[in-house]
């Protein structure tokens, strides 16, 4: 949820880290009602993160490259107990925050960008799958991680299937399955009455995602979820 020209995101996350208090990001987008998220939230401990995160933390090993890191809550964790780790965003306030909150090797970097490197986990929380925008992506995203992903690496990822959002009050889903996969949403950003480009975003119920991997060589295993179909998923090579 970064990819604007204004970055709105980094703007918000800024202003936090020069004056915490209680600053809201408003998320709009094109099949929800707007959301607003205490920025407090992106700034949170370690002691805070949910069972989730703190599943995928453990599971982190190697050279780690954390993408999307955004404040690098994450990549300070890891680094706070030795971990290897590179954070990415390409927010450059995200990027400005990370530094100033310790993050070693935080960079200014898009992900489809990265060349002659390998990384033995790839950490990808937050709606990691995000990042692709749609599902026509797919394949081209796990060309990228064939060609970063060590011989025996991993990619530790989260998202969230939304057809919950689609279901009546009788249990029947309905969803219109001639229209684009219902986990393509259209956010744009709000940060003290300034909105940023909107962007696409991706959520990617688990059968896909199992179905996209198997594709392109790779398993896919669910290793966590929790309430509203998030869940917590690890990919390896076969």
């Amino acid at each position: 949820m970064k990819n604007n020209i204004h970055d709105i995101y980094g703007k918000a996350l800024l202003d936090y880290l020069t004056n915490p208090g209680e600053q809201k990001l408003l998320v709009h987008s094109d099949i929800a009602e707007t959301d607003a998220y205490p920025i407090s939230w992106f700034f949170r401990s370690d002691n805070d993160f949910p069972e989730l995160e703190k599943v995928a933390l453990d599971l982190c090993r190697g050279q780690i490259l954390d993408v999307g890191a955004g404040t690098g809550i994450h990549s300070l964790a890891l680094q706070n107990n030795n971990h290897n780790v590179t954070a990415i965003d390409i927010s450059e306030g995200a990027v400005e925050c990370m530094t100033k909150s310790g993050v070693k090797n935080a960079l200014l970097q898009d992900f489809y960008a990265i060349e002659n490197l390998k990384f033995d986990t790839l950490l990808m929380l937050m709606n990691g799958f995000g990042i692709m925008g749609k599902m026509h992506h797919i394949p081209k995203f796990f060309a990228k991680v064939d060609e970063l992903l060590a011989d025996d690496g991993q990619i530790i990822v989260d998202s969230s299937d939304l057809i919950h959002l689609y279901q009546e009050e009788d249990g029947s889903v309905l969803i219109d399955l001639n229209a684009a996969y219902y986990g393509e949403i259209e956010y744009q950003m709000e940060f003290n009455g300034q909105k940023g480009e909107p962007f696409d975003w991706l959520f990617v119920d688990f059968g896909s995602l199992q179905a996209e991997a198997d594709k392109a060589g790779f398993n896919a295993v669910k290793i966590f979820e929790e309430e509203n179909l998030h869940y917590l998923a690890k990919i390896t090579r076969k």
